[in-house]
């Protein structure tokens, strides 16, 4: 199955225990939408998430797509985005003080040990400040292109896959364990993922 089947099976999978939610995805992007966004960052969009935005440019509203996390749209990945930069920029002056030295890396030296990161790109938000994104700046044990969690409590930051499709899937084995869907909705999916993918 490639990225585009993994995706629509997710999506569908997502509509069957939502029925409600089955008009809440955008519209494809449009080659402006990446433009616009590649001239407001100075980055390319990533390469992984770029065939899924060509389905659906994000949410509208209804229950978060990612287990109660929104997909973000590229205008709120845009958004989001200009936050964390200023707050890196905040870290290069000064102004942030020891904000990435309580911060760690699973697997080490995978993910760089920082607060926030430019090249960090979130298509997803817990409405709390936190995020689930691509990692396009990692570390020496790191992959161009790896998902990781980052945000205002995610100190603790792991390699939850080493590529896009390898997250879909793991959201795929997530509605074929029984209930295990409803438990990630009705508790905290990143502590989840830190649990799962972290140091045991």
């Amino acid at each position: 199955m490639n990225s585009i089947d993994m995706w629509n099976s997710f999506v569908e999978s997502h509509n069957k225990t939502h029925p409600v939610d089955a008009a809440q995805l955008n519209a494809p992007a449009t080659q402006s939408d990446f433009v616009a966004f590649k001239n407001q960052t100075n980055l390319d969009f990533p390469s992984s998430l770029k065939p899924i935005y060509e389905v659906n440019n994000g949410q509208k509203d209804g229950t978060g797509l990612f287990f109660g996390l929104e997909f973000l749209s590229i205008n709120e990945i845009v958004r989001q985005w200009q936050s964390w930069n200023d707050t890196y920029q905040e870290e290069l002056d000064g102004t942030l003080e020891n904000m990435s030295e309580s911060c760690t890396s699973f697997p080490p030296q995978a993910i760089k040990i920082a607060y926030s990161n430019p090249k960090w790109i979130p298509f997803s938000y817990d409405y709390s400040g936190n995020h689930i994104g691509i990692d396009l700046d990692p570390d020496v044990a790191g992959k161009v292109g790896q998902v990781i969690n980052f945000g205002t409590d995610e100190e603790d930051k792991v390699v939850i896959a080493e590529n896009f499709e390898d997250y879909l899937q793991q959201c795929l084995a997530v509605y074929a364990t029984e209930n295990l869907y409803e438990k990630l909705e009705n508790s905290d999916y990143m502590n989840y993922l830190r649990k799962q993918f972290g140091e045991k």
